[in-house]
């Protein structure tokens, strides 16, 4: 995920208007993003279908659930806006 953000903004300051970054290294950037967030896909499913085999479809969905609004909490916290 880190490595994902890092490229993103890598690219986002070589795609500004004020960098002169060449066409090959903004591809090299755009793949390296595209293949990490295809790897984070893969993870994604991997633990998807292990979970598939010893929970119901309702604990998975409660667990990503929790997981977003847990992964919320903390952003708001870290950022001081707790409510």
């Amino acid at each position: 995920m880190r490595k994902g953000q890092s490229l993103l903004k890598q690219i986002s300051e070589s795609a500004s208007d004020e960098k002169n970054t060449s066409s090959k290294e903004l591809k090299r950037l755009m793949d390296a993003f595209v293949n990490c967030s295809y790897e984070e896909s893969q993870i994604h499913k991997k633990y998807y279908d292990k979970f598939l085999k010893i929970l119901p479809i309702e604990k998975i969905a409660k667990m990503y659930k929790a997981e977003e609004e847990f992964r919320i909490k903390m952003i708001r916290q870290f950022r001081g806006h707790s409510k």
